[in-house]
C-alpha cells in the first residue's frame, strides 16, 4: 500500500464557541502486483511530522500525532460584522492511533505529554517509540501488540531530545538530535544509544554531546549516515565531518573528524565496501575506513 498524509485545518462550531486545529488526512491506495487500487481516506486528530511518523504492519496503518487545539469566540456587532476574540487556552497533546484496512480508527491513544511536541518517531513490530520535548525528553514506548488497545509501557526522561531514530543492531536504538539544560535551553547535539532489549524499561546506554555544534541532519535525516553494520555514525557541522563508531562498554568514540574548511549544506557521506566518500558542492574526497580514515584521493568540481 501507498499512503499519503496531508494536514488541514479543521474548525468546529457550537454557539459562538468555535475550536479549531489541525487534523491528518490520510489517503491509501493499494498496490495488487501493479494494478492500483481506489483509493480510500480516513482522518486522525492533529499533525504528523514525517514519514518516520507512519507504519504499516499486520494489515493495520499506525501513526503519531500532535494535536494543536485553539478557542476562539465568536462576537456580532450591531452593525452585523464579526470577529473572532482568542480565549487564550491553546492546547497541545499527542497520540498515537491505529487504523484497519479502510482507514478507520480502531484504537489509540490520546493526551499524552500535554503542551509538548513529537520530535521523531520509530516503529519496530508491534512496539512504536517517540520522542516529545518542552523542557526534558521523554522517550515514550507504546506496546501496540493489541491495535484496538495500545498501552503506553514505558517513558524515559532525560535533558534534550532526540529529532531522529533509527534502529543500531540488535536491542539498541540510536537517537541523534540536541541537548539541553533542565530549562530546555538548546546547548548543542547530542548523539544518544538507546538500550531496547526491554522496551518497558529503556536506558540511555551512552551519550555523547558536541557543545555549540549545529547540523542539518537534525532536521534532515538524509544528512546523516548510521550504519550499524560498518558501525558508523556520520555527519557534517558547521566546520567539520565527523564519523562516530559506537561500542557497548566505551559507548561513543571518534573515528574521524573531517576538516571542511568551509560550511557547506549538501555534505554528505557515503560507503563503497572499505572506502569512504565525502562530497559537497565543491567535489567528493576517499578515505581509507581501515586506516583511521587517511585521505585516499579527492576530485574537485
Amino acid at each position: 500500500n501507498i499512503y499519503i498524509a496531508m494536514t488541514k485545518w479543521k474548525e468546529e462550531k457550537e454557539n459562538n464557541i468555535i475550536t479549531a486545529g489541525e487534523e491528518t488526512v490520510i489517503i491509501g491506495i493499494s498496490l495488487n502486483n501493479g494494478v492500483l487500487g481506489e483509493p480510500i481516506t480516513g482522518t486522525v486528530p492533529g499533525y504528523e511530522i514525517n514519514q518516520f511518523a507512519m507504519d504499516e504492519h499486520k494489515g493495520y496503518l499506525r501513526i503519531v500525532t500532535t494535536e494543536n487545539s485553539e478557542t476562539y469566540e465568536e462576537v456580532i456587532y450591531k452593525d452585523g460584522t464579526t470577529a473572532r476574540i482568542w480565549k487564550g487556552d491553546n492546547k497541545v497533546s499527542n497520540g498515537i492511533y491505529v487504523l484497519d484496512r479502510n482507514l478507520k480508527v480502531v484504537g489509540g491513544l490520546s493526551g499524552l505529554a500535554p503542551d509538548e511536541y513529537v520530535y521523531s518517531v520509530r516503529f519496530f513490530g508491534d512496539i512504536a517509540y517517540f520522542v516529545t520535548f518542552r523542557q526534558v525528553d521523554p522517550l515514550f514506548t507504546v506496546d501496540l501488540s493489541n491495535p484496538k488497545e495500545p498501552v503506553l509501557i514505558g517513558s524515559l526522561k532525560i535533558p534534550g531530545f532526540s529529532d531522529y531514530l533509527q534502529g543500531y543492531g540488535d536491542g539498541l536504538l540510536f537517537g541523534f538530535g540536541q541537548s539541553a539544560t533542565e530549562e530546555g535551553r538548546v546547548t548543542g547535539l547530542k548523539l544518544s544509544m538507546f538500550d531496547i532489549s526491554r522496551p518497558g524499561e529503556v536506558k540511555e546506554a551512552a551519550v555523547k554531546e558536541l557543545e555549540g555544534k549545529w547540523s542539518e541532519a537534525s532536521y534532515n535525516h538524509k544528512a546523516i549516515l548510521a550504519s550499524p553494520n560498518k558501525d558508523v555514525i556520520a555527519f557534517a557541522t558547521e566546520n567539520y565531518y565527523f564519523i562516530y563508531g559506537y561500542h557497548k562498554d566505551k559507548g561513543f568514540y571518534e573515528k574521524a573528524a573531517i576538516d571542511l574548511k568551509d560550511y557547506d549544506y549538501n555534505t554528505r557521506g557515503i560507503y563503497i565496501g572499505d572506502c569512504f566518500y565525502v562530497c559537497t558542492s565543491r567535489g567528493i574526497t576517499s578515505y581509507d575506513m581501515n586506516k583511521d580514515y587517511i585521505k585516499i584521493d579527492s576530485l574537485e568540481f
